[in-house]
This record gives C-alpha cells, structure tokens and sequence, in this order.
C-alpha cells in the first residue's frame, strides 16, 4: 500500500470522535503511516508494516503474558500502536508500563471497524495521490452501500471500474449475487495462503486475481478479491489500496449481521421453546405469547407442516438460515425456520386443510429446495403429518424431529423422509431407538383393546414363538382354532400382513415395548375392548 503521509496518533483519535480510540499508554504524537487490521495475530509478521496501526480484529492476545509477548513483536516488525476491541477488563499495570517503554502505544477502539474507515480516510485523504483516490472511493462505496454484504462488494465493484468478490479460503465465492468467477478460474484459484498474505493469482482465461485477506468476525479467514484485466502495477497498487478499505468495510457489515442474526435467533428459539411448553403443560398460549408469535409472522392457529433439518456436516444454524429460507422461497414456499444447536425447526403455514394432493405437492417442493440448499450445507430433513393449531404443531414437530432422525440414515432416500410416505410398521422399526416409540408402538395396537386382553396376548405370545399357532395355544390354554380366529381378528383390525417379515419384527418390538414399560403391571392403557 502507498502511505501518502504521516499523521499522529493524537490528531486521529480526534478525527474518530469522543469515545472511538483511548490511547492507553504510549505517546499521542507517535506517527502513523497505515492501518491494518488482522484477524489472528498470528499474521503479525505477513501483514504488519513499519509505522502501522494494528487493529486486533479477532480475538486480540490474552492480557498478561501472551500480549506482552505480542507488543514486543509488534515492536520488532515496527508497529507504532495496537488497537484492541473494547475490553472487558482494565489492562494490567506491567503490560501498559512495557508498552510504554517499547514505544508501542495502546488504543481501545469502541468500534473497531467505524475506527478503522476514519483512519484509512485520514491517512489517504491527499487527492492527489492514486491510493489517495482509491482510499477515496472505496470508502465512499462503503459508507454509500446497504446493510448486506453483497451490496457492499457491488458498491466497490462500480466505484473501482472493477469486479469485486469476497471467497471462502477454498476461493469459493462467499457473497450473494451472480458467480464473478467461471469454475475454470474457481479452480484454478484453489486454497489461498493460508498465512493470510496478499495473493495474485493469474487465471486462465488471462484476467488477473489481487485478493486480500479478511478475517471472518466469527472464526477464519475470508478473501476480498478483484479482478482486473493486464493491470499496470499503477493498477495493482490502485486495487491493493481498495481492498484494504473494502475489506476492513466487509468485515463492518458482517459483525453487525452477525449480531442481529445471533439476536434474532435466540428471540425466535425462546419464542418456539415458550409455545411448546404452553402445549406440553396442557394450557392455551396466552395472549401475549399469541401476539409475539404474530409479529414474527407464525400463524399459530392455521394447519401445520412440521419440519426438522439436522446438519450432516458443520456449520453455523444463524450464519446459514437465510439460504434455507432462501432455497424454500426459490419453490414458493414461506417456511418459518428456528435455529437448534445441530440444525433447524420450522414449518410450513396453511390457511385450510390441504387434500393429498396439496401435501404431496408441498412435500415435492421441499424436497427440491433440500437439494437446492444441499448443494451449499449437507443436511437430512424430516416431515411430520399436516395438524391443526398450535397442539397440532407441537405434534408435527415431534414427527419430524423422529423423521429427521430416520432420514440421517438414509442415502437411498436422499436424506428425506416424510412420515406420510411411510407405512406405520416401517416408522416402527425406524423409530425403535426414539422417545416417541413407545407412544406410536401404543397407537398400533390400540385396536386390540386392553394390553392384557386376549387378542394382545395372543399376538404377543403368536412373534414370540416365531409364528407357531400350536406353541401358541398351549401357551395361553385355548383350542388351536381359537388363536387361528383371533389371529385372523388381529389382522383384520390392524390392517397388516403377519406373513411380511418386516412387519411382524414391527410388531413384536412393539409389543415388547408395552409389556416392559415402567407401568406394568398396572391397569394399562385405556383403549377400548374388542369382543371376541
């Protein structure tokens, strides 16, 4: 980066304003020629340049000993001063008295990134200079752009006569809008540095890449690019300068994004979490509760399609959610989606009862916005049936959840499972190890009247044995015709096949279940008694 001038540390804490840069120790009239911020400093030695400001952008050294070490490097790379975000806790006495004798002085920033734009502008205001003009620019672009990411990058992109890009460290295009590189230049720009200098990387279809590194504010390290045509090294120094300031103006927006997702993320998982205890404790949300829900747009009273996504790889549920939302939207679908620590919950709202064919149709378009989502985070997705209300919600959700459990073991299925599209033998077997098994293995068998009445009895004692009606009969003391007519009576009631192997393991698990819960040997289940 060309450094158009000096100026002193005293003279730009006045041009951040009140309250943007404590000087903590050192001297105010320390001269300072450039500004750079690192998001480890780690990349002290890559990145740091004699008479620069060092903004600690990620996590700074830990007070005491590890960041004395790093003011003496900082010292020897000639740094003239360190700004650390706000800190939770005084400095202690030694770190501020050897910063002091190293001649490094120590700066609180309040906003890192306001701090850093007001630098940049300070230190590169001379019109007359190209890196004055592109300083100049590029923070017009930031300063000038919308709230999201993508509009910055844009903003940059049409102030530089340049295209601007922000990569992953794998040189996979990070932000939202139309793909800059073709995937020929993708691949050929492959894994950045990873020490974090600046890279220039030359592509096959003869345009050139200058990309700086960026610090993620959540962890790692992103790529603020641009790509230029035989740039002159005018050009390059040109573009160096504005990728600086654009990428310190990136940064900016993606902490405050990042702050209002991680808010809105615990508003909207309190909320849902509030709603299901209303249901689970048997008792109406109340009014206020309804009248949140509402602002949120959830439509508590309408039918319920339950859906549950569980991560098959890492990632972060609040940095991803909008491209889930997105990729819903994309098939014409508003889906309200909750953050949970390995994934999302969230629903499908419908003004009526939907037919089958309408849920058929909703259950298609999830499926091909799970494959359009899976092409950037792996996930398996579970459907619960359509419910009425707010109970019939809490009860969808349970069935996705379980589907959604089902769906992480199964490739064949592309990792998606509606419970409609399961028989309730195959949910059995499926949900064998989930805490829902013993109330759907319950509903099975609900037709057979009482857990201890003769038809539960001689299915039971009917898997045990294997399927033998002989061993059954002297089992239960009754004529071998009569475990042949009640058999007959249990297929017909339950609508099942006991030839099927699959069901019949179904069944026995089931039974299994009932017979060695906690409350047997008590009453039982209410069901109702089926005459013989």
């Amino acid at each position: 980066m060309v450094r158009a001038h000096a100026i002193s540390l005293g003279q730009l804490t006045d041009l951040v304003g009140p309250g943007g840069l404590t000087v903590l120790a050192g001297s105010r009239r320390a001269q300072v020629t450039g500004v750079v911020g690192l998001s480890d400093p780690s990349q002290l030695e890559d990145r740091a340049e004699p008479g620069d400001l060092v903004l600690a952008l990620g996590q700074p050294p830990t007070p005491g000993w590890p960041l004395d070490s790093w003011l003496r490097r900082c010292r020897a790379k000639g740094v003239v001063a360190i700004g650390l975000g706000p800190l939770e806790a005084p400095l202690d006495r030694g770190t501020l008295a050897l910063a002091e004798r190293l001649e490094v002085a120590l700066v609180e920033c309040q906003d890192p990134w306001s701090a850093g734009l007001a630098l940049h502008r300070a230190l590169t205001a001379d019109p007359e200079t190209s890196a004055g003009r592109a300083s100049a620019l590029a923070l017009n672009a930031v300063e000038r752009s919308g709230p999201e990411v993508h509009q910055v990058i844009e903003a940059l992109s049409g102030a530089l006569a340049a295209e601007f890009v922000l990569l992953d460290a794998a040189g996979q295009q990070f932000s939202l809008g139309p793909d800059v590189l073709s995937p020929t230049e993708a691949e050929a720009v492959g894994r950045f540095d990873a020490k974090g200098r600046l890279a220039i990387v030359g592509l096959p279809s003869g345009r050139e890449l200058i990309a700086a590194p960026l610090p993620h504010p959540k962890g790692g390290t992103l790529w603020i690019g641009a790509l230029t045509e035989n740039p002159t090294a005018l050009e390059r120094t040109r573009l160096m300068t504005a990728l600086r300031v654009g990428g310190l103006g990136v940064w900016g927006k993606l902490a405050t994004q990042l702050m209002s997702y991680e808010q809105s993320a615990r508003h909207r998982t309190a909320l849902l979490g509030e709603v299901l205890d209303a249901v689970s404790a048997g008792v109406q949300p109340s009014r206020s509760l309804i009248r949140r829900s509402l602002a949120l747009g959830w439509e508590l009273g309408s039918w319920q399609l339950g859906l549950r996504l569980i991560l098959r790889e890492e990632a972060d549920p609040v940095v991803r959610r909008q491209e889930i939302v997105d990729a819903c939207a994309a098939q014409g679908l508003t889906v309200q989606m909750v953050e949970q620590v390995d994934g999302w919950t969230g629903w499908v709202s419908l003004p009526e009862e939907p037919n089958a064919a309408r849920v058929e149709e909703l259950s298609a378009s999830l499926r091909r916005a799970h494959r359009l989502w899976n092409q950037q985070v792996a996930t398996a997705i579970g459907l619960g049936h359509v419910r009425a209300g707010v109970e019939g919600l809490a009860a969808s959700l349970g069935e996705a959840a379980d589907a959604a459990r089902i769906a992480m073991t199964r490739p064949q299925t592309g990792h998606f499972v509606h419970v409609d599209r399961l028989g309730l033998a195959q949910m059995l077997l499926a949900l064998a190890r989930t805490d829902t098994f013993l109330t759907s293995a319950k509903a099975l068998l609900a037709p057979l009247g009482p857990v201890d009445g003769p038809l539960s009895a001689t299915l039971e004692a009917y898997l045990s044995s294997g399927g033998h009606a002989n061993e059954v009969a002297a089992r239960l003391g009754v004529h071998r015709n009569t475990v042949a007519a009640r058999l007959s009576r249990i297929k017909t009631l339950l609508g099942v096949d006991l030839e099927d192997s699959e069901t019949r393991l179904a069944l026995h698990l089931a039974c299994r279940a009932i017979l060695s819960h906690p409350d047997r040997p008590g009453p039982g289940p209410t069901w109702p008694a089926v005459p013989l």
